[in-house]
């Protein structure tokens, strides 16, 4: 995985420096689910068909897996802390205590219906990821009198952690903020009576699309999963938030992306290895994910 997170290590956090605002939205697509925090300032997160929303201290985002997304920071000095999740720790949540919750929701239902924190839940998000951040050994950043500085305190310079206690202490912070959010009254629309869905009974849809570099058919997944079509159809979307088409096209889009910062392999030949029919195919695609041409995505990229 891009993040390095995996069943054993379903947590990765990738931010806590201060960012000034952006001149451009950058734009990005990977499998991890990502889960977001402002602690300090304001940023846009851009979602697919033109939608966008602000957020502010305490509020969180979600992405979901290949989701393509963008952000800029909307003011000087922004801080803000990123979870990238393994999805199947996520889809797999199921308690008793509250069977009518999916946790898979926030990142799966359109923008315009995923989660919102009341104003007197976010100084408690912010202390929630601040802890989650100090755990992790990411105290870098997150001092000079900011919002994390009790969370972190006596954490600064120490290399990142990577134990079992760490790691457990993650998915409890975690699912501490997911239940929080969850349990809210303003997003019971999020609730729903059916059973969750997992990822076990899809594994030989997702084993094919990570082991091919080709374009796969709906009917080739269904077959691995020994569904019929439209069965199999209706649990992956359910599951993943996407389709099936959306999600092996994109995990490929994404491992071209990394192919062009990794290699200086000529446009063509990453999109004919990758199993696009030609190279106006791939450029199309990867502009529609990326907003940006393969070339130009590699240029940016290269030069910082």
């Amino acid at each position: 995985m891009e993040f390095g997170v995996s069943a054993e290590r379903p947590i990765d956090l990738i931010a806590g420096e201060p960012v000034h605002p952006n001149a451009a939205a950058l734009y990005d697509v990977h499998f991890e689910l990502e889960v977001g925090v402002i602690t300090q300032g304001r940023a846009r997160r851009f979602y697919p068909e033109g939608n966008h929303r602000d957020f502010g201290f305490g509020e969180v985002w979600f992405h979901g897996m290949w989701e393509p997304h963008g952000w800029t920071v909307l003011e000087p000095d922004t801080r803000m802390i990123i979870a990238m999740v393994w999805p199947p720790f996520v889809i797999d949540l199921n308690f008793l205590e509250a069977p009518d919750i999916r946790w898979m929701a926030p990142f799966v239902v359109k923008p315009q219906l995923r989660p919102v924190v009341p104003p007197p839940l976010r100084s408690e998000t912010v202390r929630i990821a601040c802890a989650l951040a100090a755990v992790g050994g990411m105290a870098r950043g997150l001092k000079d009198d900011t919002p994390c500085t009790k969370a972190t305190a006596g954490t600064e310079g120490r290399p990142p952690a990577d134990t079992e206690r760490t790691r457990l202490l993650s998915r409890m912070l975690l699912l501490q903020l997911l239940t929080m959010v969850l349990t809210d009254p303003a997003n019971r629309h999020l609730r729903t009576a059916a059973a969750p869905s997992t990822s076990r009974h899809l594994s030989p849809a997702l084993m094919l699309v990570f082991s091919s570099r080709k374009h796969l058919s709906v009917n080739e997944a269904a077959t691995a999963c020994g569904m019929s079509e439209r069965l199999f159809a209706e649990n992956f979307m359910e599951a993943m938030g996407v389709t099936f088409g959306q999600f092996a096209l994109r995990r490929r889009l994404s491992c071209t992306a990394n192919e062009l910062l990794s290699t200086d392999h000529q446009v063509k030949r990453i999109a004919l290895d990758w199993g696009f029919s030609d190279e106006s195919h791939f450029c199309r695609s990867f502009e529609h994910i990326y907003h940006c041409t393969p070339s130009g995505y590699r240029q940016a990229k290269r030069e910082g």
